[in-house]
């Protein structure tokens, strides 16, 4: 079985709120990290671009992780994130403290 891998994005938080907060690029997908990590790298401007749209002003990025589409949600748990409860799709609602 080949292994996927997607983008979660930790944003830094503003000072006097709790909690972390990601942001979970669901495409493109990778096969590999060194592959994710290239496209990260190379497509910066583009992330702060699709969290501004998200969130109505720009929003600071803390870390970029690539993970494993199937050990997504044991990531999120072991980051202090709910798992997420719908599948992963544009329309999806969001679980509190993710986007998607």
């Amino acid at each position: 079985m080949i292994k996927t891998f997607l983008m979660v994005i930790f944003l830094m938080t503003e000072p006097g709120i709790e909690g972390r907060e990601a942001f979970v690029i669901g495409e493109p997908k990778f096969t590999d990290i060194p592959n994710c990590q290239m496209y990260v790298q190379a497509n910066i401007a583009d992330f702060h671009e699709i969290l501004a749209d998200k969130y109505g002003r720009p929003k600071e990025i803390a870390q970029i992780f690539c993970v494993q589409t199937d050990r997504l949600d044991e990531f999120m748990s072991s980051q202090g994130l709910a798992p997420l409860e719908q599948p992963r799709q544009p329309s999806a609602p969001t679980t509190p403290g993710l986007s998607t």
